[in-house]
């Protein structure tokens, strides 16, 4: 089955979405499938259960991105701060610095397990 809307009701779940749709791939192409996913948040456990679909496939990518920023979108240039294209580097080697802490915390919520591990 491959549902176009996953509401968590009546087993209709993101994990069946996948799974379903893995299966899909795989018995409507002769050829395995390349899979590209752009999400904004990796899941380590949740990646583990499609973990045997996406084995099987010869290509996966990942392009994980980040929470936007809440207004203002765009900080304010504070005296001091470099101008121009200086100023947009600044800005993304601090949002990179943020969304790296943010992924070591929240890594650092799994348990040492030897399924987390593994995964």
């Amino acid at each position: 089955m491959k549902p176009e809307f996953v509401d968590n009701q009546h087993g209709n779940t993101l994990l069946s979405a996948l799974r379903g749709h893995l299966d899909w791939l795989a018995e409507t192409y002769a050829e395995p499938v390349e899979l590209s996913v752009a999400t904004g948040y990796f899941n380590p456990a949740g990646f583990a259960l499609i973990a045997d679909k996406l084995e099987r496939l010869p290509r996966v990518r990942l392009l994980i991105g980040t929470e936007p920023t809440p207004p203002p979108a765009r900080p304010i240039r504070k005296p001091g701060d470099p101008r121009g294209d200086r100023f947009d580097a600044k800005l993304v080697q601090e949002a990179i610095r943020a969304n790296y802490a943010g992924l070591i915390r929240d890594r650092n919520h799994l348990a040492f397990e030897p399924e987390t591990d593994a995964a």
